[in-house]
């Protein structure tokens, strides 16, 4: 059988295990027998030695295309595996705490002091247990190399437990934010579907300790729901108001203090931000 299957080889790829271009249409017909590493490339002008150390399949994608592999299923689920044991292929064991499960790379070419390929960012999974067919513990951890830097860093991960630790601004981005102003009164509703932003409230006059209070309508709001506020802008008093935010589905209602012993008329600015929570 040894002998059929370098005969089937040698017919099949190249001296640097590369398929042959005469045979490529046939993929995964004949993947099954073509002795790794293999490369199925698609830009002649490309270096297949500049492959990562250990790799089992390369593709080369044409000069100026996206390259990719494409898994179509019908009725079923399209799925991707990354599957460790340890030990051997003849004796798998099972995988320890602290064992990378599988990890995804993410090189980019550089010049400078290269040329080379540098790992910028990866996603890996790690057992954080010993695994047995019921406890099969694991987090995901996102690193990536700061700017200036060629060392990757761990940032952010995704524990056993749901939590999510990081190290780094956590926030919303761009987009995700608003403004309103608050029309004819202090107790006139406002309508901003936004995670975040700011509501710049009527100048009506506020009488000390007075309340008032207003609907923020927002369909990003649910019940459980809590939301940040904090007076910005508008006025000099800072430190006057007193700020409460009452959530429902779809809106919140926002109470306004003076807490002063004096009056205040100021359109104060009131900056928000919905963070998510539940009481189940």
């Amino acid at each position: 059988m040894g002998a059929v299957a370098s005969a089937f080889t040698a017919a099949f790829v190249d001296a640097s295990n590369v398929v042959k271009s005469t045979v490529r249409a046939l993929g995964s017909t004949i993947e099954t027998y073509v002795a790794a590493p293999r490369t199925h490339n698609a830009n002649a002008a490309a270096n297949p030695t500049s492959a990562p150390t250990g790799y089992v399949r390369r593709a080369i994608g044409a000069n100026g295309a996206d390259a990719g592999d494409a898994i179509d299923a019908f009725g079923g689920v399209p799925t991707g595996w990354l599957r460790r044991a340890n030990g051997t292929g003849g004796t798998p064991t099972a995988i320890s705490n602290g064992d990378i499960v599988g990890q995804w790379n993410f090189a980019g070419w550089y010049t400078s002091g290269g040329p080379a390929y540098a790992t910028g960012a990866s996603i890996r999974a790690e057992a954080t247990q010993n695994w047995t067919s019921t406890a099969q513990g694991s987090k995901l951890v996102f690193s990536v190399a700061a700017n200036g830097s060629a060392t990757l860093v761990d940032k952010w991960t995704l524990d056993q437990d749901g939590s999510l630790k990081g190290v780094g601004a956590f926030g919303y981005a761009t987009g995700a934010g608003g403004t309103v102003t608050q029309l004819t009164s202090k107790s006139t509703g406002v309508t901003l579907h936004k995670l975040c932003g700011q509501i710049t409230m009527n100048a009506a006059a506020l009488g000390s300790l007075g309340i008032a209070s207003f609907v923020l309508t927002n369909s990003f709001i649910e019940a459980g729901d809590n939301l940040i506020l904090n007076h910005v802008g508008g006025g000099a008093n800072f430190g006057a108001y007193r700020l409460n935010g009452r959530c429902v589905a779809g809106s919140a209602t926002i109470d306004v203090m003076n807490s002063t012993g004096g009056l205040l008329a100021e359109a104060i600015v009131i900056r928000f931000t919905v963070i998510k929570g539940v009481t189940a």
